[in-house]
């Protein structure tokens, strides 16, 4: 027969040492035994947890606000999410149909495409958009900066595809040991070109102008960073990047 042993004799609970109890117990340590501490306005306790909360203040108040594109974004998804409660019945019947393609529902499917239609400034669809032919061909050819009495100006040279629309996307002034930027926020639909240029000073300082004067920053020698994409209503195509020195003044002579 399998004999179970019996349960193990354990030695006498641990002992601690304290100045105001004396010799106690483990098991004697009872809470009721202890009186409730308060702790004075001076106390260390007090001040380390004035210190935490002052310190969650401050990264409270260190949390970015959203940028303006952030907000101009907000907005456009906002109007669309409102404007498909106005469709008919058959136009949502369209878009849900349209949406399974692209394995979404068709309010999702409407939003995603009236959204960047509405920050760019069109008229929003009622109905799915047709597809549109791709174009591989490039589009974006030069940048050319001049820097002439201090007035720095940036012009694209571009081969636009008729009725396509297009958006430019810029960096701050970069070091030129900077191989690759990967910031270059957007900075607005391409202007229309006049000829074959098109002039993009205006949309690039409205968008940067503020960081480079709030730090101080040395244009002259840096290289900037352009971006054109072509923007579909079914998906935005890939970039095409260009790159270009600010070069120095050219003098008071022209």
């Amino acid at each position: 027969m399998l004999a179970i042993p019996g349960p193990v004799a354990r030695s006498s609970a641990p002992q601690l040492s304290t100045t105001e109890h004396g010799w106690l117990t483990v098991r004697s340590l009872e809470p009721a035994q202890f009186p409730e501490r308060r702790c004075t306005v001076g106390s260390p306790v007090v001040k380390a947890a004035a210190t935490m909360t002052r310190n969650h203040d401050k990264a409270d108040r260190r949390k970015k606000s959203r940028s303006a594109d952030q907000r101009e974004w907000n907005v456009a998804m906002g109007r669309t999410s409102s404007a498909w409660e106005y469709l008919t019945d058959e136009q949502r019947l369209l878009w849900n149909v349209a949406a399974k393609t692209w394995r979404m529902s068709g309010q999702r499917y409407f939003v995603k495409i009236n959204a960047r239609r509405l920050r760019d400034g069109l008229e929003l669809l009622t109905e799915p958009p047709k597809p549109v032919r791709y174009d591989s061909k490039r589009v974006l050819k030069r940048l050319v900066i001049t820097n002439r009495r201090g007035r720095i100006v940036l012009k694209l040279e571009v081969s636009p595809m008729p009725g396509a629309r297009y958006t430019v996307w810029g960096s701050r002034p970069c070091n030129q040991g900077i191989s690759w930027c990967p910031n270059c926020p957007r900075l607005g639909p391409l202007p229309a070109p006049a000829g074959r240029w098109s002039d993009i000073t205006a949309l690039y300082f409205r968008k940067h102008d503020d960081y480079i004067m709030a730090h101080e920053l040395p244009v002259v020698g840096k290289r900037v960073y352009i971006r054109v994409r072509q923007e579909r209503d079914e998906g935005p195509t890939l970039y095409e990047e260009i790159r270009a020195v600010v070069p120095a003044p050219e003098g008071e002579q022209e």
